[in-house]
């Protein structure tokens, strides 16, 4: 911002006064301005858009993570077998409490899906694909029993280039959640 001094001096009177006029920016500054700040904001969407998405995608995946660990704990607290379940349709994990047969739960088939389930994850966004693997086969679902134990799944949450794998290791129904490259 420029301004002007304008000094005047009065015969008879002590050292000059300064008076300052201000004056605003120009239509051209305002433009110029205006114009560098759309070409950063355009350069750094992008990298805002994949940030947000990373995010949500971390999001889930602790989510998914912490329902797994909620299955274990209900089957322990509960004497009873908590199944974690991946509905396709929803897009949501649920978390359910079912019978025993013969020491063994029902097979993922056999889950009533109109019981209400204990818990369930928000939906997940759409950019995001899951995976579930017990014992390196696909499946639907992963069984957490009364004696602490449970199958040992990975649930993969994929997106893009970002692989999410959720592990649990059977004999101690321990959680891990760790992130890597997704496998092509």
């Amino acid at each position: 911002m420029a301004s002007r001094a304008i000094m005047t001096w009065r015969i008879g009177s002590s050292p000059p006064i300064r008076q300052v006029i201000a004056r605003g920016f120009t239509l051209i500054e305002v433009v110029l301005v205006s114009i560098v700040l759309v070409i950063l904001l355009a350069a750094s969407l992008p990298a805002f858009l994949s940030t947000s998405q990373r995010l949500r995608a971390e999001h889930a995946a602790f989510e998914f993570a912490q329902l797994l660990r909620y299955a274990h704990a209900r089957a322990v607290s509960d004497d009873a077998v908590a199944v974690w379940t991946w509905d396709g349709q929803l897009r949501r994990a649920q978390v359910r409490v079912v019978p025993q047969t013969d020491g063994q739960p029902a097979e993922c088939s056999a889950i009533n899906p109109a019981a209400a389930p204990v818990a369930q994850s928000a939906p997940l966004p759409e950019e995001l694909a899951v995976r579930i693997q017990l014992n390196d086969q696909p499946a639907a679902c992963a069984g957490f029993f009364p004696d602490g134990t449970g199958d040992p799944v990975t649930v993969h949450l994929i997106q893009g280039a970002r692989d999410y794998a959720i592990t649990v290791h059977g004999a101690t129904s321990q959680v891990v959640l760790a992130a890597g490259a997704a496998a092509r």
